[in-house]
């Protein structure tokens, strides 16, 4: 995502950093930090606060995402992974468990959620699947993963699974918008 940022043009000064978000490399404080959907991926979730709080008076956190989970194509790959026998592990938080760790450190929260009609593209869907762009694909071993692949394109193949051009769905955009009234 960094690279794809860097690729954009922009009329508004930018500066991108990579780092642990639980120890962050700034001194300065800033108005506002923008975590979406980040904050089910950190296990260590009081040090993220802590670092919050030291570096920023207010906090946007959420998510931007799409219905791909209700997909028959990403239901389908789900199917095959459980009975290659793999079960998901959660990483981090939720984003309500985080929004209710902030509220027990002062933040008061204001929460904005829309969801608006959209399409997906069945072969989108796949592409995103095989070259595990959601974080949730990340932890599947390669050797279960290529066999899923291998079981959703023979599933394809034969037409047990409709490769449909367009999926009628729903994006969705829920944030919170956090400021510290300590």
């Amino acid at each position: 995502m960094i690279e794809e940022f860097r690729k954009k043009s922009t009329t508004y000064p930018s500066f991108v950093s990579i780092a642990d978000a639980c120890s962050l490399p700034f001194r300065k404080h800033f108005h506002a930090i923008v975590a979406i959907h980040v904050v089910h991926l950190i296990n260590r979730i009081q040090e993220f606060v802590d670092e919050i709080m030291r570096v920023s008076e207010a906090l946007v956190v959420g998510g931007v995402y799409t219905d791909f989970y209700n997909h028959p194509i990403y239901e389908y790959y789900l199917t095959c992974l459980q009975k290659l026998g793999w079960i998901s592990q959660p990483r981090g938080s939720s984003t309500v468990e985080f929004v209710e760790l902030l509220q027990t450190k002062g933040y008061k929260i204001e929460e904005r959620k829309t969801s608006l009609p959209t399409n997906q593209i069945s072969s989108e869907v796949y592409d995103s699947i095989k070259n595990r762009y959601p974080s949730s694909l990340w932890d599947v071993p390669d050797s279960v993963h290529f066999k899923a692949i291998a079981n959703l394109d023979e599933a394809i193949a034969k037409k047990e699974l409709l490769f449909e051009e367009n999926y009628q769905t729903l994006s969705h955009l829920n944030l919170f918008f956090a400021l510290c009234e300590e």
